[in-house]
């Protein structure tokens, strides 16, 4: 099966696309209605604690503005 570059691209531009659709919508609503927010937190939560201990060590308060970005 060959697979070319258009097919590659249609995937994570959708996503890309449905991202942002879905953070603008959030920002009419409310900040916490946001997709990357959830995500975050979930992923925060989901994290063992000396690993989070050592997040906000390390990064201070910025360390959920340094997971959003990653």
């Amino acid at each position: 099966m060959k697979v070319n570059r258009q097919t590659l691209l249609v995937g994570p531009l959708s996503a890309g696309l449905a991202l942002g659709v879905a953070e603008l919508v959030a920002g009419f609503i409310g900040g916490q209605s946001s997709p990357l927010v959830a995500i975050g937190e979930a992923f925060i939560a989901a994290t063992p604690g000396p690993v989070e201990a050592f997040a906000v060590r390390t990064f201070g308060t910025h360390d959920k503005m340094l997971l959003l970005t990653g």
